[in-house]
């Protein structure tokens, strides 16, 4: 049985298309002088448990200076800010230390840090308000409040806590944030305070289901509108055209700061881990193919197993090979012209330091006899890359373990690694998913979600996006141009899998597809 992770998307919805650099929270990160958008408006937060993240002492407990040691994976991931899961009570020295390299490296990879207060029975309004300050002068980009640590502050004194956290934030430079949980539905004051005062606030749960039918509302409210209107069942060969409402000008001005979120759910026992694997791009989709920002934990990428002490999975061993010999002493020849020369130092070993990421990269095929060898890629066994840790890894390691790593799923261009990718790069980049007039269309007999960003109005460059999601068992196959009355161009596509062909696609059994109608 395996569990999804909590997925948690941000949506901020805007009523114009800006464009420009994002201003960071470090010293240096400054944007154009021009009128920017709000870095966060669209942002990708990737959450962080650091002592399941990266070892890099080898006691087998992740670290921040393991997490330091991922960065460049998390740039390649495309992310815009770390989310670390830190107790209030984190302020020695070593911790300051290690987070202040941490803020440090991660500038130079244009990634933000935020630190996420931990829930501890002992929170009151001043501990709460203290770490804040103290992860704030460490140069976090902003402050994460669960709904856990609101709840245990009292309702009473949440409101007040909400608002002095934000005024604490808002005078720091750099375009520091508060984002937050919703509040319990009992306690309107709290809903109120966050609605005021947190830059991105929590909506109600978004659950994946293994029918259109039950997601079809839900991927109206995540994207921002109403409840499409039903169509009776027609035969999967008729080409209907779409019944649905559009989202109001009101709509959008009022969910400025909402996001709405996937909760921790259990499949169901007899599930596949296929059929897992396409609820996982179909969420991935739901989130990342919307003007929404967007918060994943990590692993959540690879589809790695969840849980509260599950390790993020490197390799299939998950075990970091150990540190090459250091490099014996050669003694220094006592001639006249060395006599009075120092001898260096002999080097020690570096046991938790290693090179940056390298991807897994798979055997070659065998070439034809007299090929010549030059441009092959070398055979890299993925258990020789660095895993979790040098020391005993905590827990046992799954079945699965052996594809869902990050090292196999790199080079695998239909794996959740590199959608997720792709994603991410369409999510930060296309004008229409960003600002376009959505349409979400019924294919509940179909079993399938299909919705389409029109782009926004002045946008010359900008193209029509397509989001499908096959939930079916057998292939979806859809003559696009005719159904949502697409003229005078044909399909492209940006990520997923299907037959693209004129304006006509088909998608596989469970994949998803995003695509582009070009004229």
């Amino acid at each position: 049985m395996r569990r999804l992770r909590e997925l948690s998307s941000l949506a901020l919805f805007t009523l114009s298309a800006v464009a420009g650099a994002q201003t960071l929270a470090r010293p240096g990160w400054a944007g154009s002088g021009v009128a920017i958008e709000p870095w966060w408006r669209r942002a990708v937060f990737y959450r962080i448990d650091p002592a399941n993240f990266q070892d890099s002492d080898g006691d087998g407990k992740g670290d921040l200076a393991g997490i330091t040691q991922r960065l460049g994976y998390l740039q390649s991931l495309g992310v815009d800010a770390i989310v670390l899961r830190l107790p209030s009570s984190s302020a020695s020295a070593e911790i300051q230390s290690s987070f202040e390299n941490l803020a440090r490296a991660a500038g130079e990879h244009k990634l933000r840090v935020m630190v996420e207060l931990d829930a501890s029975t002992n929170n009151t309004d001043e501990t709460l308000l203290s770490a804040a300050r103290f992860w704030l002068n460490q140069g976090a980009a902003g402050i994460d409040l669960d709904s856990n640590t609101l709840a245990a502050t009292g309702d009473e004194h949440a409101a007040a806590v909400v608002h002095s956290i934000r005024t604490l934030v808002n005078g720091f430079p750099g375009g520091r944030i508060l984002i937050a949980d919703a509040a319990p539905a009992s306690d309107p004051a709290l809903t109120k305070a966050l609605t005021q005062n947190v830059q991105l606030v929590a909506a109600k749960p978004l659950a994946p289901a293994a029918s259109a039918a039950a997601l079809r509302a839900e991927v109206a409210e995540a994207l921002g509108g109403e409840v499409p209107s039903a169509a009776p069942a027609q035969p999967a060969t008729h080409r209907r055209s779409t019944s649905t409402r559009r989202r109001s000008r009101a709509s959008e001005a009022e969910r400025t700061n909402l996001m709405w979120s996937v909760s921790r759910l259990e499949l169901a026992r007899n599930t596949s881990a296929a059929q897992e694997l396409n609820v996982q791009r179909t969420m991935a989709m739901l989130l990342l193919a919307s003007r929404a920002a967007v918060i994943i934990d990590y692993g959540e990428e690879i589809g790695e197993q969840a849980g509260a002490d599950s390790p993020m999975q490197w390799t299939p061993k998950n075990a970091a090979p150990p540190a090459p010999a250091p490099v014996e002493h050669q003694a220094v020849a006592t001639t006249p012209a060395s006599i009075d020369r120092p001898i260096p130092p002999k080097p020690k070993p570096q046991s938790n330091v290693y090179g940056p990421y390298v991807p897994y990269v798979p055997p070659a095929k065998a070439k034809p006899p007299g090929t010549p060898d030059t441009d092959v890629p070398a055979k890299i066994d993925p258990n020789t890359l660095p895993g979790f840790t040098t020391g005993t890894l905590p827990g046992s390691l799954n079945a699965d373990d052996a594809t869902v790593n990050v090292a196999v799923e790199d080079t695998d261009p239909h794996s959740l690694l590199n959608l997720y990718r792709k994603l991410i790069a369409l999510h930060h980049g296309n004008a229409s998913l960003h600002n376009g007039a959505e349409t979400v269309v019924d294919h509940d007999d179909l079993n399938a979600l299909l919705w389409v960003r029109r782009p926004p109005p002045g946008a010359a460059t900008a193209t029509t996006a397509i989001a499908v999601c096959n939930l079916s068992a057998k292939p979806l196959d859809l003559w696009l141009g005719v159904e949502l009355k697409l003229r005078d161009g044909s399909l492209r596509t940006l990520a997923g899998d299907a037959k693209v062909s004129g304006d006509r696609i088909s998608v596989p059994p469970g994949a998803v597809w995003l695509g582009e109608w070009r004229k």
